[in-house]
């Protein structure tokens, strides 16, 4: 009997109210601009690098100055590393202009170190750029370097976690955003914006776009070498 009212006084017993708050830690208004405006840095340094690279040669070979310059002193191998200068260039440039635009005009904190992100963004225009120059190759027209170059970026763009996160892709996509230079670049981006992301924590990003650049500026300069 007295087991009985025991379980009857602990059923009736009225228990502490929990009240359970979610708090986001580098984002607690949960602000739609900093996570994408950080995220255009990278969307928009990348299109650059394909378009300007990817029209470059192609260019020179509709209007006919591209057979100039294989005769000129300059070897195959400084031609195409020239052709990719003015991407790098122009990629820095639209970045550091979007960079001000985000934390002066929309207000987005940025937590990190400048030379980082710098670093970030030069390896990464070169990425982009060895791929634009591959896209430009292979491409006898503008119009081909242009539609090969949004065929190559547009997908880029999507997996690359800068619209959605990559976790909630399938597996197949989620190791294929891994060969994806922006990828890891807007990881840097948003780290180096929101979470005070330190030195060994961007270079464990930052190798592997260091990694994908050298690839892929080998591989553009060995199909720019076979196409002259």
């Amino acid at each position: 009997m007295a087991e009985g009212t025991v379980r009857d006084q602990a059923r009736n017993a009225v228990l502490p109210k929990l009240d359970i708050e979610v708090r986001s830690w580098f984002n607690p208004n949960l602000k739609f601009q900093w996570f994408f405006l950080p995220n255009i840095i990278g969307m928009l340094s990348f299109i650059l690098g394909l378009v300007v690279t990817g029209l470059s040669v192609a260019r020179e070979r509709e209007v006919g100055t591209f057979d100039q310059l294989l005769v000129s002193p300059a070897t195959p191998t400084e031609i195409a590393l020239a052709k990719l200068v003015p991407g790098c260039i122009i990629g820095l440039v639209h970045g550091t202009i979007f960079l001000l635009i985000s934390v002066f005009g929309f207000g987005v904190p940025f937590t990190g170190t400048v030379a980082l992100l710098y670093a970030s963004m030069l390896f990464f225009a070169a990425a982009a750029g060895g791929i634009g120059l591959m896209v430009s190759s292979l491409s006898s027209t503008q119009q081909q370097a242009f539609l090969g170059a949004f065929t190559i970026g547009v997908p880029c763009i999507l997996i690359s976690g800068a619209i959605t996160p990559v976790v909630n892709m399938p597996p197949f996509l989620q190791y294929a955003s891994q060969i994806n230079p922006l990828c890891h670049f807007v990881g840097i981006c948003q780290g180096l914006f929101l979470k005070n992301m330190t030195l060994a924590a961007t270079l464990s990003r930052l190798w592997k776009i260091v990694v994908i650049s050298s690839v892929a500026v080998t591989v553009a300069i060995f199909v720019f070498r076979r196409r002259t």
